[in-house]
C-alpha cells in the first residue's frame, strides 16, 4: 500500500461530518486577517448560515443512521437468540 492510498482511505473514513465542520471552520475564521494583495473575500453571513445548516443536516443524518444500525443489531440479536433457544431445547439423539 502506498502512502497516498492510505491517506485517501483514512480521509474516506472520517465521513461527511468532518468536511462539513471543516467548511464551517474555514468560513467562520478570522475575517480581518488579510494580507497585502489578497484576493480572497470574506464569506457572507448567508454562506456561513448555509454551512451551519449543512452541518446540522449531516449530524441529523448521522443520528438516523445510528438509530437504524441499533435497530438492525437489536433485531438480529433477537432473531438469533430465538433460534439458539430452539436449538438448545431440542433433545440430543
Amino acid at each position: 500500500m502506498i502512502p497516498a492510498s492510505a491517506t485517501s482511505v483514512a480521509s474516506n473514513l472520517v465521513g461527511p461530518s468532518y468536511s462539513a465542520s471543516a467548511r464551517i471552520a474555514a468560513l467562520s475564521g478570522n475575517p480581518n486577517r488579510e494580507t497585502v494583495g489578497a484576493t480572497v473575500r470574506s464569506p457572507t453571513q448567508a454562506q456561513i448560515d448555509e454551512a451551519r445548516k449543512h452541518f446540522a443536516y449531516v449530524m441529523f443524518a448521522s443520528f438516523c443512521a445510528l438509530l437504524l444500525g441499533a435497530g438492525a443489531a437489536y433485531a438480529a440479536g433477537m432473531a438469533t437468540t430465538g433460534a439458539a433457544i430452539k436449538q438448545a431445547a431440542k433433545p440430543v439423539t
